[in-house]
């Protein structure tokens, strides 16, 4: 019996040897991945940050927009106002006019009846 465990003695270390090297192997295998692992945590941490200052400026960039959309709108109000008084004023200043030439065409007529009385005289 012994003889026989003695023959069998080199095929056991023969596979003993090829275990541990298949074991080796995988073990690097395993740090590997664990070191895949790592840089993966790492990539995700890193996409999460820039995931949220992008939320962040897509926030920022909406309250600008809004802002400007507000400021347009004041903008066309002061220009519409602008513009109607800018109306009213021509048709305040054509009726001044119109009052003024027409005062001025009844003193002129108003001085020539005055004349010709006073020449009748």
């Amino acid at each position: 019996m012994n003889t026989e465990v003695e023959k069998q003695i080199p095929l056991i270390l023969y596979r003993l040897d090829t275990t541990a090297q298949v074991l080796e192997e995988v073990k690097q295998v395993l740090e590997r991945q664990t070191e895949n692992l790592s840089s993966l945590l790492v990539l995700q941490e890193k996409h999460n940050n820039l995931q949220s200052r992008f939320n962040e400026k897509v926030t920022e960039l909406e309250s600008l927009k809004n802002e400007c959309q507000k400021n347009s709108t004041f903008r066309e109000r002061f220009f519409t106002g602008l513009y109607v008084a800018v109306f009213l004023f021509g048709i305040i200043q054509s009726g001044i006019l119109w009052w003024v030439n027409t005062t001025t065409d009844n003193i002129s007529k108003l001085e020539t009846k005055i004349e010709m009385i006073e020449k009748k005289k």
